[in-house]
């Protein structure tokens, strides 16, 4: 039987603490079937079942690496139907010895899998020289004449789907995973967000100008926000003395 070291203070993390419950339950259980070096073959079939839930593979790998940069994820797709938890081994084995026999069958895995261990984490094979290239472009752009640009905070899609979705009109509030999927592949920054929030707030006083009437499913809407996004709407009124002027220019 394997064992396995657990965060007893994972619950106190504001990411793993605004997780939805099912991906709470796909994180531990990756953890806990994944191999020693931390890949999991993704055999979402047999997690569906033993978890009770349905996933999608991409919106899960956006979920679980909500906050952070393409440099530091929590989950790592390796491309070939596996997926690889970055910080597996520093937190289960701290630092791997030459000579400890538990450790050289992780060290096998390692190889086996094509990865690399640097600075306690493992990543793909070519993955720390390309960041490493990536950084140093970084430090060159803010090095050189006028390079005073401040990093920017990181968009988390997670808190922001987190935001929207009691905003949107309760009727038309289904299918919550299928619409943080969409969500997702739409809203990638925060400009994006912030025009999605304007369009919503002008679908909103549209809605209610027609005496609340059946609002879109959120589906839908997702997929045609940015038509919203510059209308105007005019009351009943404004609406009849438009009326009225058409007529009368017609004449």
């Amino acid at each position: 039987m394997h064992k396995r070291f657990t965060d007893c203070h994972k619950y106190q993390d504001p990411w793993f603490r605004k997780l939805p419950v099912k991906y709470k339950q796909l994180w531990d259980y990756m953890t806990c079937l994944c191999d020693n070096s931390g890949v999991w073959k993704c055999d979402f079939d047999l997690a569906q079942f033993q978890i009770g839930e349905t996933f999608n593979a991409q919106e899960s790998l956006l979920v679980l690496n909500s906050g952070r940069d393409e440099k530091t994820p929590r989950v790592v797709d390796l491309k070939n139907g596996r997926w690889l938890i970055p910080s597996f081994i520093k937190f289960q084995y701290g630092h791997l010895g030459q000579k400890s026999n538990a450790h050289l069958q992780v060290r096998s895995l390692i190889e086996e899998n094509h990865l690399v261990l640097k600075q306690g984490l493992v990543m793909p094979s070519g993955w720390h020289q390309e960041q490493d290239k990536e950084q140093e472009k970084d430090q060159d752009i803010k090095g050189g004449v006028g390079g005073t640009e401040e990093p920017t905070e990181t968009f988390n899609q997670l808190d922001a789907f987190r935001k929207f979705w009691p905003q949107y009109p309760a009727r038309g509030r289904l299918n919550e995973s299928a619409s943080m999927r969409i969500f997702f592949q739409t809203v990638v920054n925060r400009e994006i967000f912030s025009r999605l929030l304007k369009s919503l707030a002008n679908y909103i006083a549209h809605l209610k100008a027609n005496d609340w009437k059946q609002p879109q499913k959120l589906l839908n809407w997702l997929e045609e926000w940015p038509d919203w996004e510059k209308h105007q709407e005019t009351t009943k009124e404004e609406d009849k003395i438009q009326e009225l002027e058409r007529r009368l220019s017609s004449k």
